[in-house]
């Protein structure tokens, strides 16, 4: 028996569950269920009584199997069998003497890791202003303008090192002794990550006018002043293409101590060059649900769907990649606002504010792959950025039991997920404030009380997501928690 299949047997035995001790070695359930499968296989001395205590598909919950199939000392007893003599002290008490390795043993697997990451802007740009380049009637005509150039560039590159090969981007995999498979990490705990690197070009213009209308020599009632300001500015990126956007503003006094202002603007946020070059990001992520095989359980042993331990907190590997296609984000901001003072001392202000926000840059999460494939799957397809492994008999036999395609037995292996421009997001509130100044022998005091209420913020959904929610809300598919 090797360490592995003993680190593998004690996860498992302390968090009671093979999804726990997925969760514990921060791996995969799968890399799980292949060690213990290889430990079977090999007739590891008293392994298929150990893997008899572990809950099979078929049981409902992992504390009840274990309560109900196994007796704790008989378990207990060949867990010591099986790690005493290789590290000594008591699997149920980890403050026991003797339990682990000497200091020098763990110096001899311990590296150092370390990570370089480096970003660069070169910029070069012309600006010029003038704040009288015409004389109208409210006053001068002030303007600005500018273009500029930037080139911008990142490198991420992880465990760089002088003196050995990096061990997170793949140059030095681990190589599993016990099962023979690969990961191209070779840090336990740390999910590996391909070195990146980006860069771009981007030219840029803009142009703002400040446009006096009404000023206050001109007399004009309930016009005490009137101004407006008109912008524009345009970028064009080498990797993403070119956005151009305005912006009105206004700001009416009728009266000296009270202002109306107004402004409509849109804007744009290019993404970022990791968003864009990212490859394979690989992070395990846990307490993820299989559907399908929740679904399966219930439909085989004729029960209520529910969130099966067998099929719940299922660890899954997410495989993130840039978005080579990805456009940039944009958005379009509304604003209406008020500024009272009444006294010298005292300022209030009232805003209403909406911002409508397209194309952010997201992610369709793992846990909605997963969903999505439990729903193609109850209608005869499959999720193709769900890459399952091969079923064994007895999960083969509960689907056909349910009536399911067999295909979608077997356990997730990895969630592909890729960048990508999401639906229209708007948000809108109210912002309030009151500000009261005052002077005293110790000094000014500035005293200032805000409030922000919020309308509304909701997130459109994708086409997928949407999919989602018709056939929960149909009765198609079981709610999904």
């Amino acid at each position: 028996m090797k360490l592995r299949h003993i680190e593998v047997f004690h996860a498992v035995y302390v968090t009671v569950s093979v999804s726990g001790g997925a969760r514990a070695l921060n791996v995969s359930q799968p890399t799980v269920s292949k060690v213990l499968k290889h430990c079977a296989a090999r007739e590891i001395i008293g392994i298929g009584k150990v893997l008899s205590c572990i809950p099979s598909l078929k049981q409902k919950t992992a504390q009840t199997a274990l309560v109900t199939h196994c007796s704790s000392k008989r378990f207990l007893a060949l867990m010591r069998r099986l790690i005493t003599p290789f590290i000594g002290g008591d699997p149920t008490d980890t403050n026991a003497p003797g339990l682990g390795n000497d200091q020098a043993t763990i110096d001899s697997f311990i590296v150092d890791i370390k990570r370089n990451g480096k970003t660069k802007l070169t910029l070069a740009d012309v600006k010029m202003s003038n704040p009288s380049v015409l004389s109208l009637p409210g006053g001068n005509l002030g303007a600005a303008v500018g273009i500029e150039w930037r080139n911008e560039s990142y490198q991420d590159d992880r465990d760089d090192r002088d003196d050995r090969d990096d061990r997170l981007d793949g140059t030095t995999p681990f190589i599993d002794q016990i099962l023979g498979t690969t990961n191209l990490s070779d840090v336990m705990g740390s999910s590996p990550t391909p070195d990146t690197n980006g860069s771009r070009n981007v030219l840029g213009a803009f142009i703002e006018l400040a446009v006096p209308v009404v000023s206050p020599e001109m007399g004009i009632p309930l016009v005490h002043s009137l101004d407006l300001q008109l912008a524009a500015r345009a970028e064009d990126y080498s990797d993403v293409g070119s956005v151009v956007k305005p912006k009105v503003a206004a700001s009416w006094f009728p009266f000296e101590t009270f202002q109306v202002r107004a402004a409509y603007a849109e804007g744009f946020r290019a993404p970022n060059l990791e968003q864009i070059n990212a490859t394979a990001i690989r992070r395990v992520n846990t307490s993820r649900e299989d559907w399908i095989l929740c679904e399966a359980i219930a439909r085989a042993n004729n029960t209520t769907f529910s969130a099966d331990d067998n099929c719940d907190n299922v660890s899954v590997e997410g495989v993130r990649t840039g978005g080579p296609d990805l456009k940039p984000e944009s958005n379009t901001n509304y604003s209406v606002g008020a500024t009272f003072e009444p006294f010298d001392f005292l300022t209030l202000t009232a805003e209403w504010w909406r911002i409508e926000q397209r194309g952010l840059v997201g992610l369709f999460s793992d846990q909605n792959e997963i969903s999505l494939d439990y729903l193609l799957r109850l209608n005869g397809g499959s999720n193709p950025n769900v890459v399952r492994g091969a079923a064994d008999a007895d999960t083969v036999a509960i689907f056909t039991a349910a009536g399911l395609d067999p295909s979608g037995a077997g356990e997730i292996l990895e969630v592909r997920q890729t960048f990508s421009n999401l639906e229209l997001r708007e948000s809108e509130g109210l912002d309030f404030s009151a500000q009261v100044k005052f002077d005293t022998d110790f000094g000014r005091f500035n005293i200032k009380a805000n409030a922000a209420h919020i309308i509304t913020f909701f997130q459109n959904p994708s086409t997928e997501g949407s999919d989602l929610s018709r056939a929960v809300e149909s009765g198609a598919i079981n709610s999904l928690g």
